[in-house]
């Protein structure tokens, strides 16, 4: 006899486990919400007070400053990136629609400098009847 699960006992863990993660996805969720708000009313006192720091029950909260991209004309930037070849300012990701629709159009040779894999992703549902 073997110990090894059968395919039930497989499918039913693994449903289990999706709903705790989902579960605990949307506790997750209502913790980040109740955090924001709680961040919300400590910056609302910061500005009221015009500090950058509170202090109370021995604990400090000190706002920090710094400056982020956001990105305001596209087609400017990108004119800047390709005329002083600084594709460093973006991430090294691609876009996997946009990569396969490339493929495609290129008779499913893929572009140079890149591979396909294939990823396996597993989804457990109810049987319909």
């Amino acid at each position: 006899m073997s110990d090894r699960p059968n395919a039930a006992q497989l499918l039913q863990a693994l449903e289990a486990i999706d709903n705790k993660i989902d579960h605990a996805n949307g506790v997750l969720r209502d913790l980040k919400r109740e955090r924001d708000s709680i961040v919300e009313a400590i910056e609302q006192l910061m500005d009221e007070q015009g500090t950058t720091m509170l202090a109370a029950g021995g604990l400090v909260c000190e706002a920090k400053f710094e400056q982020v991209p956001r990105i305001q004309d596209w087609a400017a930037l990108e004119q800047f990136v390709l005329r002083h070849k600084r594709l460093d300012l973006f991430q090294r990701r691609l876009m996997t629609s946009v990569w396969r629709e490339l493929v495609e159009d290129r008779g499913g040779e893929p572009p140079p400098g890149t591979a396909a894999f294939v990823k396996r992703s597993l989804s457990v549902r109810q049987r319909s009847k």
